[in-house]
């Protein structure tokens, strides 16, 4: 297979580990903290996967150019103090709480999800980017999101 198949099928399989991690997180994750400078919805635009020493980077919105609707690419909205996050526009809302700590906001690992090799889930901030990042073993994946259009 070509190098650039098989970073996708890899950055697919980080999504799918995500999506699964967060749907056994569930509603009950952990602890609660304001997310003033976090509120608002924010939309998913870039994609960012290693693992393994392999890089991908996709940017939706160069990629998708006209086809790109922000209603399909996902999202994160913080409001009641939780985070609500669609990973596409077919997937289901998963409700995290977390904990506010030096400028991020921390989600608690739980078991089930270091059994399927998460380590950590956080949002932060680089420039006016809202960034998503997952660390697991052998690798990590980080979406970006911007404020809707």
């Amino acid at each position: 297979m070509k190098r650039s198949t098989v970073l996708v099928v890899v950055m697919l399989s980080v999504l799918v580990l995500v999506a699964a991690g967060l749907y056994m997180l569930g509603p009950s994750a952990v602890g609660t903290a304001g997310a003033a400078d976090f509120s608002g919805k924010w939309i998913n635009y870039k994609m960012f996967a290693e693992e393994g020493g392999e890089v991908m980077e996709v940017n939706f919105e160069t990629e998708l150019g006209d086809s790109f609707v922000e209603d399909e690419v996902g999202y994160v909205e913080f409001k009641d103090e939780k985070a609500y996050v669609r990973m596409t526009g077919d997937d289901e809302v998963k409700e995290l709480e977390y904990k506010a700590a030096n400028g991020k906001l921390i989600v608690e690992i739980s078991d089930e999800m270091k059994a399927e090799g998460l380590t950590s889930i956080e949002f932060s901030f680089e420039g006016n980017d809202l960034v998503w990042t997952v660390s697991m073993e052998g690798g990590n994946l980080k979406n970006y999101y911007r404020m809707p259009k």
